[in-house]
């Protein structure tokens, strides 16, 4: 008898590849399903490291000032959620936008960011909803997007993002997970320049990083 010796892993995104409008529809119920726990977790950073996030305040200085020496004025907030990223983005004086994939965390930041256009929509085919902008930034968003999704994703954010792609991503991620992967941005942004690149978090099964691209002419 032969033996699939494929991870539980591998045969999953086998199942995405087949039935990717069901996939999808079913990770936008959970992460629907998990919006009143987010939202107050993110209230809440001294909860944070106890829930394995990623550690806060680490975006709020550097970010706005990559932006701004790539000359920036619009960014698009990849996964904004209740507006944790539009707390720090809005007082440089950006033109703000931004999405997420769960209508409650999208009424939350209606409710705290009202005058900021924010959309209910996923990362893959997010640039039917937007006009390009100088900047998309992403935080803790990319990696729970599946293997099979992830170039999709990238494109639609590459054909968003007119000068700059900023991200704080995991880029290590050693456990078994069935909604967390990580990926090569390098590979993905080829093309791209990359001008900021940190490591922000690193645990004993992970690492994240801020990282800055820039679209080459």
């Amino acid at each position: 008898m032969e033996v699939d010796v494929r991870t539980p892993q591998e045969l999953a995104w086998k199942v995405r590849a087949r039935l990717p409008g069901q996939e999808r529809t079913r990770r936008a119920l959970y992460w629907e399903s998990r919006a009143p726990e987010l939202i107050a977790t993110y209230a809440d950073p001294r909860s944070w490291p106890a829930k394995r996030c990623l550690r806060s305040g680490v975006e709020d200085r550097p970010v706005p000032r990559i932006l701004d020496r790539a000359g920036v004025q619009s960014v698009v907030v990849v996964g904004c959620g209740a507006g944790r990223e539009f707390d720090y983005l809005a007082p440089a004086g950006f033109d703000l936008a931004g999405f997420d994939i769960s209508p409650t965390m999208i009424a939350e930041c209606r409710r705290r960011h009202p005058t900021i256009d924010v959309r209910v929509t996923s990362v893959v085919g997010c640039d039917r909803h937007f006009l390009p902008v100088d900047a998309v930034v992403s935080s803790a968003v990319l990696a729970h997007v599946p293997p099979d999704e992830i170039e999709d994703a990238m494109r639609a954010l590459q054909r968003i993002a007119l000068k700059m792609i900023v991200l704080r991503e995991k880029t290590r991620f050693d456990e078994v997970s069935d909604y967390q992967w990580e990926h090569d941005y390098e590979k993905l942004l080829a093309g791209w320049g990359c001008t900021h690149r940190e490591l922000t978090d690193e645990g004993d099964t992970f690492a994240a990083e801020l990282m800055a691209w820039e679209r080459r002419s």
